[in-house]
């Protein structure tokens, strides 16, 4: 593969996928994407330090700011208002 190289028993590769590079690593049966090296590493080194179990996101993000959403209408701003003139 273009790219491909192993080191500290990972394979690293990357590929270009709709015009962007996502760079890929594989460990035994564990794979980690990225939209970039540096990100790549950063995940690569978060599962080396936590695992697992700590690579579960907690709290989830995602349904902590869903709940805490507030709904508007498209055209409607928080206060009611509507900023589109």
């Amino acid at each position: 593969m273009p790219g491909s190289t192993a080191r500290e028993g990972y394979k690293l590769w990357f590929e270009v996928s709709v015009g962007r590079v996502l760079w890929r690593a594989s460990k035994q049966s564990h794979y980690f994407l990225a939209y970039s090296g540096p990100e790549l590493l950063g995940i690569v080194a978060l599962w080396e330090r936590y695992g697992e179990e700590g690579m579960i996101a907690e709290p989830d993000i995602l349904a902590e700011l869903s709940a805490n959403a507030i709904e508007c209408d498209e055209d409607e701003g928080e206060d009611g208002s509507n900023p589109v003139t």
